[in-house]
This record gives structure tokens, sequence and C-alpha cells, in this order.
């Protein structure tokens, strides 16, 4: 009886649920999956484009570069390693911080499921070092 019942914690222990696991999401099998059109455009034109947008004036960018421009699908792909280094490994950007947790979360999980793989980049043993094919 003893055995049961410890067998029966361990099976409803869920990682998860204690905040010790990866995101439930973290294989990529949402659905619908995230998209450009559905997550990254808003969260980049949130969160970056007030800095990196080829439509803002040079002394308006926060110093950001020009030519650092996330405007487009093409030009977060250009960027990609540098975003997923700034914005989601760590907290740097943006320099305001007003990316939550979640809206972190969110941007990591849509650049390693959508983004990443686009370029090539493909995370075959989940450890979030990408790889190529």
């Amino acid at each position: 009886m003893r055995a049961v019942l410890l067998l029966g914690l361990l099976v409803a222990c869920d990682d998860h649920l204690m905040g010790h696991g990866q995101p439930i999401t973290y294989t990529c099998l949402r659905d619908p999956p995230l998209t450009y059109e559905s997550t990254g455009k808003a969260l980049i034109a949130r969160h970056c484009l007030s800095c990196h947008s080829v439509y803002q004036r040079e002394a308006l960018r926060g110093g950001a570069p020009p030519g650092s421009d996330f405007d487009t699908w093409d030009d977060v792909l250009a960027w990609a390693e540098p975003i997923v280094a700034r914005a989601v490994d760590t907290d740097g950007m943006p320099p305001a911080a007003t990316m939550t947790a979640d809206e972190r979360d969110l941007l990591g999980e849509w650049m390693r499921c959508e983004v990443m793989p686009a370029l090539g980049q493909v995370d075959l043993q989940g450890d979030g070092q990408g790889e190529e094919p």
C-alpha cells in the first residue's frame, strides 16, 4: 500500500506545475504555432521599433545603430541572433525594461520555433543550442 501511495505521489508531481521544468511549449508543439503574423510582429512593434526602425530618426533611436532595423520578417531574420542574445537570453533589451517575463518567454518561444528554424538552425536536443540540420 505504501509503495502504491509513493508511486502515485511521484506520478502526480509535475515539474511544470511546480515551476521547475522547461515550459510546456518548449517542444514547439503549440497549436496553432506562433508565427511572425500572430505573435512576432506585435512583440517587435511593441518593444523594439521605437528604436530599431528604418522610419525612426537617428536622434530618436535610443542609441540603436542605423541599419539595426526590425521592420520586416527579413529584418528579423537578419538580426535573429542578436535579438535572442539581447532580448531573450538576457533582459538587456528593451532598455526601458517594458517587456514582461511572459512576453520575453513568448518572444523566445517564437524565435526558437519559427525564426531560428527558418535560418536552418534547429534545436534537435531541446537544450537551447541550435544546430545545423
